[in-house]
């Protein structure tokens, strides 16, 4: 009679542990939201950034090339010498 009892204070306690970590989730994600979004939005400019001077460096260098033949990387090297 006793192995009865047992198994239903079993499930009461897996089913307690279940609510909890419901509970605990849903309290993370009303802290961490709101960050997590921040962190985002920040990422995204600095990719944006990061993306229009790539896209403007090889504008100048595509034109510096096509309009006065210069080509720009092989001027920077013999500008700065690398040792």
């Amino acid at each position: 009679m006793t192995a009865g009892q047992k198994t239903k204070q079993n499930i009461f306690h897996i089913v307690l542990k279940i609510i909890v970590f419901i509970a605990v989730l849903y309290i993370a994600y009303r802290i961490l939201g709101p960050l997590l979004s921040f962190l985002l939005q920040v990422s995204i400019v600095i990719i944006k950034i990061i993306v229009f001077c790539a896209a403007a460096l090889f504008v100048i260098y595509f034109l510096l090339r096509l309009f006065f033949g210069i080509d720009l990387w092989q001027e920077l090297k013999t500008r700065i010498r690398w040792k």
